[in-house]
């Protein structure tokens, strides 16, 4: 059983946790020394392809902030609907 969930356990998505330091750097070089999100990203060691997701967000939403970290409680249940009826 305990072969089981090692193997389970090994299985499960690891996710980068990025410092605040390394956000901050993206964020210089990318509105300051004016480097694409590729390159800023490989100097700032993140994931290219979150440092994407993060410049078309800025872009979608100015007033997103990039140092706030999403947590399962902040994020609205879709499941759970509310009813529109008004008698």
């Amino acid at each position: 059983m305990t072969e089981l969930e090692a193997k389970i356990s090994s299985l499960r998505k690891v996710y980068n946790n990025y410092s605040d330091e390394q956000k901050a750097l993206f964020l210089y070089l990318l509105k300051f020394r004016f480097l694409k999100a590729k390159p800023a990203a490989e100097r700032a060691l993140i994931n290219v392809r979150t440092a994407q997701g993060w410049v078309k967000r800025m872009k979608e939403d100015p007033e997103w902030d990039i140092y706030e970290k999403l947590t399962k409680s902040a994020v609205p249940n879709r499941n759970c609907r509310q009813s529109t009826n008004t008698s």
